[in-house]
């Protein structure tokens, strides 16, 4: 497919930092709806098999983007979102295990 023939981006210089490859908006907007099909009619889930959960929620990116164009984020990484970010995985972890 051609996800799996693109390599990420790297561009940032972050160490184990990859971008999403450059795809066209159709191929994403396609991948997007297939993710999409599968988050509103899950199946039950195995329990020998690993899963991703997505727990970003809505508008997470725009809302990212005004703390940063407002000055309450620094432009760039962010230790307290990361710290933040690694919490709710942890309580989802312990929730549900």
């Amino acid at each position: 497919s051609a996800l799996k023939s693109k390599q990420p981006q790297r561009r940032d210089g972050i160490r184990d930092h990859e971008m999403a490859p450059l795809l066209s908006k159709e191929l994403w907007d396609n991948l997007g709806g297939l993710v999409k099909a599968c988050e509103e009619y899950p199946s039950t889930l195995p329990d020998d098999k690993w899963i991703s959960l997505r727990l970003d929620g809505c508008d997470w990116g725009f809302l990212l983007q005004r703390l940063k164009q407002t000055g309450i984020l620094d432009i760039g990484f962010s230790n307290y979102i990361a710290d933040w970010m690694l919490e709710s995985c942890r309580a989802v972890m312990c929730e549900f295990g």
